[in-house]
């Protein structure tokens, strides 16, 4: 087995559909989260509500994964793409 290099692991993570599927409910979350918490919420609460909102952005963010991989991977790989 050859043993694969930093580059390899970054090249991975850009091109998986998940590593933007993640990065959109994040974002969803910190955007999201401060207009739904209220005073009195504790800091689990608010804990609890980030990754509520983390799992619904990642999972309604399929199709706009799979476009952001496929236009990265054409336009790094080119012609080496065939999808």
């Amino acid at each position: 087995m050859t043993k694969k290099g930093p580059t390899y692991y970054v090249f991975y993570l850009i091109f998986a559909p998940d590593t933007w599927r993640l990065a959109i409910g994040v974002a969803a979350a910190l955007w999201l989260g401060p207009m739904l918490f209220s005073p009195e919420m504790s800091p689990a609460a608010r804990a609890v509500v980030c990754v509520m909102i983390t799992a619904i952005g990642w999972a309604a963010s399929g199709g706009a994964a799979r476009w952001i991989t496929r236009g990265l991977k054409r336009l790094v790989l080119g012609n080496r793409f065939s999808g």
